[in-house]
């Protein structure tokens, strides 16, 4: 589900049984995973099945991802990247 995350937004997202994710519609390849026992990280996905964690939400504000989510898909993007 890709949804225009904000801090309000995250902070409500609750665990489930299963892990979930939601992505970010300002960022692409922004994600938020929620685990089940709450616990919530940043995730950059950059092409098919290459994925980082950034860091949990409790260190680091939506808007401080934001930034190192795109430096990951700009490193990518560069020529000679795969």
């Amino acid at each position: 589900m890709r949804v225009q995350l904000t801090k309000r937004q995250v902070e409500t997202y609750q665990s489930r049984e299963r892990p979930y994710e939601i992505r970010d519609a300002q960022v692409l390849g922004l994600i938020l995973r929620v685990q089940p026992s709450g616990h919530k990280v940043w995730i950059v996905s950059w092409a098919h099945g290459r994925r980082r964690t950034i860091g949990p939400t409790t260190a680091m504000l939506l808007d401080l991802a934001r930034a190192p989510a795109t430096n990951a898909i700009a490193e990518y993007l560069q020529p000679g990247c795969s």
